[in-house]
């Protein structure tokens, strides 16, 4: 299983952000309410994947019509049809997602304390792709900066893998693969499936954070 990086942790968090402003009704766990716009209750659509999973071709019996090899490694793709949230994997996912927002909020946290510090510093600051710019005050928007960057790089190592886990485990689960297949998933799929299905299903993430009461 190989490592996201910190601006993959990044990206998830806006797309969480997304989701947060989406108004699909939702149930809401610790008072088993419905919240939402009601006007938004048609069935969601399936949805359809591509991902790709790397192999060392000592673990397979054959190598995959259209894979490709490059040394030891070989890489194919799988496409994944008629995929949607249902009663039966609801709760699962949602337990999935419930490991990761932890993590979503100590990034989160992180990320206003420092944009505070630098309207602080500049009220006039212009926040950008992530650099604070400052007609006045730049070397110390430099420095706001590294901090920012050094609290996120923390917060990724002390999230260890268990954020990660989940991740693989959210989509593992939504396509119904096998432990092993699960593990050979490239991240760049894992967190392109992620990011589809939080446009797709924004209410899922919705109604993962009702239990934390956000």
């Amino acid at each position: 299983m190989e490592k996201f990086t910190i601006n993959d942790w990044l990206d998830i968090h806006k797309e969480v952000e997304k989701a947060r402003e989406d108004d699909t009704p939702y149930y809401v766990h610790n008072s088993g309410a419905i919240v939402g716009d009601a006007n938004k209750t048609e069935k969601k659509k399936e949805f359809s994947y591509d991902v790709e999973f790397r192999f060392d071709k000592s673990e397979l019996p054959k190598i995959p019509d259209g894979a490709k090899v490059a040394g030891r490694f070989v890489t194919f793709s799988h496409h994944f049809e008629d995929i949607n949230i249902n009663p039966r994997n609801d709760l699962k996912l949602v337990e999935a997602l419930i490991n990761i927002f932890p993590i979503m909020k100590a990034f989160e946290d992180n990320l206003k304390l420092c944009n505070d510090k630098a309207k602080e510093i500049d009220p006039d600051v212009e926040i950008k792709d992530g650099r604070y710019v400052s007609n006045t005050k730049q070397d110390e928007m430099s420095e706001l900066e590294l901090e920012r960057n050094k609290n996120f790089i923390h917060i990724y190592n002390e999230a260890g893998d268990e954020g990660q886990i989940s991740i693989y485990k959210f989509v593992q689960t939504l396509l119904n693969i096998d432990d092993d297949l699960a593990n050979h998933m490239k991240p760049v799929s894992v967190l392109n499936v992620l990011y589809a299905t939080i446009i797709n299903n924004p209410e899922i993430v919705n109604e993962a954070e009702t239990v934390f009461g956000y």
